[in-house]
């Protein structure tokens, strides 16, 4: 399989909704790569890396080779905290990454208190003890005052997998999903081996209740390597995806709003597809990158420097260099890694619509490291268009009502009403 190319059938009208994206995409890439290079956002987003350190060794991770014991210890502390948020306290969204953050408690629970925005916090969920519990506590405090926060578990349990080493993983994630009511979201990051799995794979988290979001394991880890998928794996993740798409719609009532167990559980598995394609459809706007730094955000690593993205450091080694003026930093990274993504993404048939490049890998690495990714969130967007589209659906006005609760609490600030998406699909 190709960029080019898809191994399994396609609608008519999603087609053709994306040869129209595409063409909008052609026409104001160079205008995009321009604002990129302009002066980054007043209130960016923040990606505050609280440790260096981590309790696993995960063999896609390319965090590795700069955690111990190949690198010092490193923790940022509550000074650090409170310097980030004095110079940025109106963040658009905030996420905390390590390492592993709970090895590093005082840290995430300063975050949590000293956060007025929407946060999520990514964890390996392999530690649960009392100072990750008085973490938890925070959390749920914080939910219950009406702010947004997520805790995000990555897990292999259920696949065929053995790239995290993890041990009774199945009681940690239920532990955690205790403490927290449900709230949690797990992240599963996939290889050609879990991918003929992935329907069994996610019905164990589901019959626990727990909603899963299947990403794609990038080459990004230790020198680099390609990483593709199979047509066949291609195929099978497409049809996976539109089956859960149907089997949620058919049993969400709408009486149950938009927190009902079957939106949980398509929302978290499409997590930013599903609402970016509702808007797509509506007003036709094409997505240049789904990357965080091309929106402007800052990462902040452990020792408190600043940076323009986690993959920064990989960028350095391609471009040397130590300028103390940060957004001078960020304008050239963006500008190099913006360049590197278009020009490598110029024919592919997903360009419009994507939600599954890292332009820093690639820059770095080369197309051919998130090969795989990006076509594994293709077959993803595609099962979506084509849900949304489908003609079966065109007079059941629970399917209007049904997107505009996916919509309604995304973090896109549009709200849809049932005309508009009616008249626009």
């Amino acid at each position: 399989m190709g960029f080019h190319s898809r191994p399994y059938a396609t609608s008519v009208e999603a087609d053709e909704m994306l040869a129209a994206l595409n063409d909008r995409y052609d026409s104001s890439k160079g205008q995009f790569l321009g604002k990129i290079t302009q002066r980054p956002w007043t209130n960016p987003a923040l990606r505050i890396s609280v440790t260096n350190r981590c309790n696993l060794s995960c063999t896609y991770c390319y965090d590795r080779i700069y955690q111990p014991p190949l690198r010092a210890k490193s923790d940022m502390d509550a000074e650090q905290v409170r310097n980030i948020f004095a110079r940025y306290p109106n963040p658009s969204y905030v996420f905390v990454l390590g390492g592993e953050p709970f090895l590093n408690p005082d840290a995430v629970i300063e975050i949590l208190d000293a956060c007025p925005s929407r946060m999520t916090i990514s964890s390996n969920g392999q530690l649960f003890n009392p100072d990750v519990e008085a973490v938890l506590a925070a959390i749920a405090k914080r939910l219950r005052s009406g702010r947004q926060t997520l805790l995000q578990i990555s897990s292999e349990e259920g696949g065929k997998s053995t790239e995290r080493g993890t041990t009774d993983n199945e009681g940690l994630l239920l532990k955690f999903a205790g403490a927290l009511d449900g709230r949690i979201k797990i992240k599963f990051t996939m290889t050609e081996t879990d991918v003929p799995e992935i329907e069994n794979i996610a019905s164990w988290y589901w019959r626990r209740s727990l909603p899963v979001q299947f990403d794609f394991a990038d080459g990004g880890h230790g020198d680099g390597r390609d990483q593709d998928i199979s047509e066949d794996n291609a195929k099978r993740v497409h049809e996976f995806t539109r089956r859960a798409l149907d089997a949620a719609f058919d049993e969400w009532v709408p009486a149950d709003g938009a927190d009902s167990w079957p939106l949980r559980r398509i929302k978290t598995l499409l997590n930013v597809i599903f609402p970016r394609a509702i808007m797509q459809v509506m007003k036709g706007f094409p997505v240049h990158s789904a990357c965080g730094i091309l929106g402007h955000s800052i990462y902040f690593g452990p020792s408190g420097e600043a940076a323009p993205c986690h993959r920064w450091r990989q960028h350095q080694y391609k471009h040397p260099g130590d300028s103390e003026n940060l957004t001078e930093e960020i304008r050239q990274f963006h500008s190099d890694v913006g360049a590197d993504a278009m020009a490598a993404c110029e024919t592919c048939q997903w360009r419009a619509s994507c939600g599954g490049v890292c332009p820093a890998v690639m820059n770095i690495y080369g197309p051919g490291a998130i090969a795989g990714r990006c076509k594994f969130q293709g077959a993803l967007t595609d099962a979506t268009f084509g849900f949304i589209m489908d003609r079966k659906y065109e007079d059941d006005p629970r399917h209007a009502a049904f997107l505009d609760h996916v919509i309604s609490q995304s973090s896109f600030e549009a709200l849809l009403d049932s005309d508009r998406i009616r008249a626009a699909s």
